[in-house]
């Protein structure tokens, strides 16, 4: 994230664009439609407006693996999982992956992965 341009610097972009990221998630494919999926639920009402961001206007036009996934309309709510990422020097890394909201905040979102033990 520290190195993308101004432009760059959102995540659903990143993971559909840019190789580096492509390269760190060994399940790519899954991920990244899983990834848009839980973009779409977090969204929810607001989603047609989203659907006329300059973010998805733009990954609709550079990303065919995106307009694929974007046009499948798929929903899904974020769940703990297991993830697994391809490090260029450690190799493979796996993280539990969770997402926390405090109760005083249910808007705020904290995203933790902690190392799965081996």
């Amino acid at each position: 994230m520290a190195t993308a341009g101004p432009d760059e610097r959102n995540l659903l972009w990143l993971v559909f664009t840019d190789p580096y990221v492509r390269d760190l998630l060994p399940d790519w494919e899954t991920t990244s439609r899983r990834f848009l999926a839980e973009f779409r639920a977090e969204a929810g009402p607001r989603l047609g407006d989203l659907a006329r961001s300059p973010v998805i206007q733009r990954l609709l036009r550079v990303s065919e693996p995106f307009r694929d996934a974007w046009q499948s309309h798929h929903v899904e709510g974020f769940t703990s999982r297991e993830r697994v990422f391809r490090h260029p020097v450690a190799g493979t890394v796996r993280f539990e992956h969770h997402r926390l909201a405090p109760a005083d905040h249910p808007d705020l979102h904290l995203v933790v992965y902690t190392p799965v033990a081996g």
